[in-house]
């Protein structure tokens, strides 16, 4: 289940770097890559959200649309970012307006030098 945008943040990293198997790449194609593998072997159910988890044999997972009976549930919460809400934010984020350092390094990197 993926309630989201797949991927989660990595998607809107323009440059990804030292990722195993590549030197640099953009944050989209990576997902675009994982996620074209991830289908190889499993389903994805994305704009789905769980509500609800309940334990015991089997455990039952009851998301917005529907309820899956399951042995094993691997729960992976990603990150979300907090905004400040100042005017101009959303237009300039990744333009200027970053929130993490090493996934916007790239954005920066001729600058430091000169800090």
């Amino acid at each position: 289940m993926e309630k989201g945008a797949l991927g989660g943040q990595i998607a809107t990293t323009p440059v990804v770097e030292n990722y195993p198997g590549f030197m640099q790449v953009g944050g989209k194609t990576l997902v675009d890559l994982m996620v074209s593998h991830a289908l190889e072997y499993v389903q994805i159910f994305q704009g789905e959200q769980v509500v609800d988890i309940r334990p015991g044999t089997p455990i039952e997972v009851q998301t917005t649309r529907r309820k899956f009976l399951t042995k094993v549930v691997l729960l992976a919460t990603g990150a979300v970012y907090r905004r400040l809400g100042v005017p101009g934010e959303d237009r300039l984020a990744g333009r200027g307006v970053s929130y993490c350092s090493t996934c916007d390094g790239p954005l920066f990197k001729e600058r430091m030098s000169s800090w």
